[in-house]
């Protein structure tokens, strides 16, 4: 996760989805799918964290927007959720300090156990055959790698590791599978000297380092849930 986060390149991400012409999005006015022109859309409303989302706003945060958008509004109780979504984004964008937290990355967004594949040791030699030896791990380690980047978006990356976290517990919701807080330590240590060592820099890190990610990791544990 580690490696994955510090190879992706969050600004060339950007650049080519500014590059590519007119985009979809969900009309705010209508809630039906159109093409827009970058010069067409109209500027962010910083007062909307619904329709406007703001500036410096990751995709994580508009992916939530479009959703709730999208919702059908044609009973009553339909429109009484969207009401109550629209309530809480805005909360959760304005005041509740998770807007901007931490550093962005191209998150992969829904780290589920089906999505991460562990290739055994013994299969190692026959997938090098197949793909390239350059790509893949030596004989005597294990390869991780991850599928399904049909959610994967820029992000505040300590959302992607609570979510990660909050995965644990299946889709059964067993609660006792979520890791403990020296699990969640471990794995975070682990994560940044993963992810320090891909940036080229010395792979030990502080307790000031873990802590600090920790408290970020912590204060995104509920937003999984609204996520969705």
């Amino acid at each position: 996760m580690g490696q994955w986060h510090r190879t992706i390149n969050v600004e060339n991400v950007y650049s080519a989805a500014n590059a590519t012409g007119p985009r979809r999005r969900i009309s705010p006015s209508s809630g039906v799918p159109e093409l827009v022109d970058s010069d067409d859309e109209e500027p962010a409303q910083e007062s909307d964290p619904i329709y406007g989302g703001g500036a410096g706003e990751t995709g994580l945060w508009m992916l939530m927007r479009k959703w709730i958008v999208a919702l059908p509004e044609r009973t009553q109780e339909q429109k009484a959720r969207k009401t109550q979504l629209e309530q809480e984004l805005r909360w959760l964008a304005a005041e509740s300090g998770l807007k901007g937290l931490g550093e962005v990355v191209y998150a992969h967004c829904d780290l589920l156990h089906g999505n991460v594949i562990v290739l055994p040791k013994e299969k190692i030699e026959m997938v090098s055959a197949m793909i390239s030896p350059a790509t893949c791990a030596e004989k005597d380690e294990i390869q991780v790698t991850f599928i399904d980047y049909e959610y994967a978006t820029p992000a505040e990356k300590s959302f992607d590791l609570a979510n990660h976290f909050a995965e644990w517990g299946g889709f059964d919701c067993i609660y006792s599978y979520i890791p403990t807080v020296s699990q969640r330590r471990d794995f975070i240590q682990a994560y940044l000297e993963s992810y320090n060592a891909k940036r080229g820099q010395a792979a030990d890190v502080s307790a000031a380092d873990i802590d600090k990610l920790m408290s970020e990791v912590d204060q995104y544990r509920g937003l999984p849930g609204f996520f969705w």
